[in-house]
């Protein structure tokens, strides 16, 4: 009796935190990312569904015949799988990949979810990949059992080696920190899921699916209020924090450069073009930022300021280091607009500033000094073109 009290109270922890966890998505912003997240939470709930009542059905605890028994059992393997395909579909939306912008490319993965979900009901038939046992209605595994693991776990490989290529690549700190987290939130489960695949402990898996799924929604949170949702740079609140944090402790043998970037002409942009292509422009130059500073790690701190403006904190070794990153972020976005092919000239006007002791840790002093050279810039680059 308090084995069966545990099990259902476990069943009703698990299912209570995916829907709570559903819930507070679905009232999140509506991003293609947050959507594969929530079908991927929504998944947890129904594995754990369709396993407590077969566990119960098992246990003898509620009627049922084998072939219900059975029925619950295949669904259990089926939303396992389409758990792994949504969480492989959110790795793929985070990272801004080929296959989450073709739909041709998101049936192509599909596929094996349709055959899983063929062999399941051909299973009910002839039981070659799992049978219910009529008399004590235990699962026996059947000769093409493994194929339940083999359509779902390579999922989870895939998309766990596309991004951790992505984090090795990936020069921003806070992306990097973001990708660590979609690297290794599978382990949890695929470790309980070993447990489960030999020991037979049916509440390991669930139990471990709604833990990691609760640690990855705090994340996701965290992430919102400190990372632009469009670029992926820090957002200004972080950059403030991180000066202040930098000023408090000292730069050490560097120099410390704040440089103030504004996009030239993007009202242009938008006004001819419209707000999508304003928003893809706006992503090029977050990119070649991103390239422009590539080796210089902790080194370099981007943020998109608001609006078309960018900042850059730089920490420099030697005396034009400043000037030669600047000239490679105005080199590096032509590159990328050669590339993308985009209908308008894009280029950017960046303004820097040296901090001094003679700020006295005044970060407003810094931005001011750097917004004030930016003017500089611009107002240079206006009467050229005259």
């Amino acid at each position: 009796m308090n084995g069966l009290l545990y099990f259902v109270e476990t069943n009703a922890i698990v299912l209570g935190l995916t829907v709570l966890i559903a819930v507070r998505i679905h009232k999140s912003s509506r991003t293609s990312a947050s959507i594969a997240f929530e079908c991927a939470v929504i998944c947890v709930g129904l594995f754990t569904i369709a396993g407590f009542f077969s566990e119960l059905i098992t246990k003898g605890v509620i009627g049922g015949t084998w072939f219900k028994a059975a029925l619950l059992k295949g669904l259990c393997y089926f939303f396992m799988s389409l758990l792994c395909y949504a969480w492989f579909m959110y790795f793929e939306f985070e990272r801004g990949s080929e296959i989450a912008s073709d739909r041709n490319q998101k049936y192509y993965y599909a596929i094996p979810l349709l055959i899983e979900f063929i062999l399941l009901w051909i299973n009910l038939m002839c039981g070659i990949v799992y049978q219910i046992d009529e008399n004590t209605l235990q699962v026996v595994r059947g000769p093409l059992y493994f194929l339940v693991y083999l359509f779902s776990v390579p999922y989870l490989f895939i998309g766990g080696f596309r991004s951790a290529y992505e984090l090795i690549h990936h020069r921003n700190e806070i992306s990097r920190e973001h990708f660590y987290n979609i690297v290794f939130f599978p382990l949890l489960p695929f470790i309980a899921g070993i447990i489960q695949f030999f020991e037979n402990d049916y509440l390991a898996f669930p139990a471990a699916l709604s833990l990691s799924a609760l640690l990855m929604y705090m994340h996701n949170t965290e992430d919102a209020v400190s990372v632009d949702p469009l670029t992926g740079l820090n957002n200004r609140r972080v950059l403030v924090h991180d000066i202040s944090n930098r000023l408090e402790t000292g730069s050490g043998i560097y120099k410390m450069y704040l440089c103030m970037i504004d996009v030239d002409f993007f009202k242009q942009i938008n006004d001819t073009y419209g707000h999508v292509e304003g928003d893809k422009a706006l992503k090029l130059v977050a990119r070649a930022l991103q390239k422009s500073v590539a080796g210089m790690k902790k080194r370099a701190v981007l943020a998109r300021f608001g609006g078309d403006e960018f900042t850059v904190l730089l920490e420099v070794s030697y005396h034009n280091e400043a000037d030669e990153i600047i000239q490679k972020m105005e080199t590096e976005l032509s590159d990328l607009c050669e590339k993308e092919g985009t209908p308008y000239k894009l280029t950017i006007s960046i303004g820097k500033a040296l901090y001094h002791a003679s700020m006295n840790n005044n970060v407003k002093a810094w931005f001011d000094a750097a917004d004030e050279d930016l003017y500089k810039v611009k107002e240079a680059r206006h009467s050229a073109r005259r």
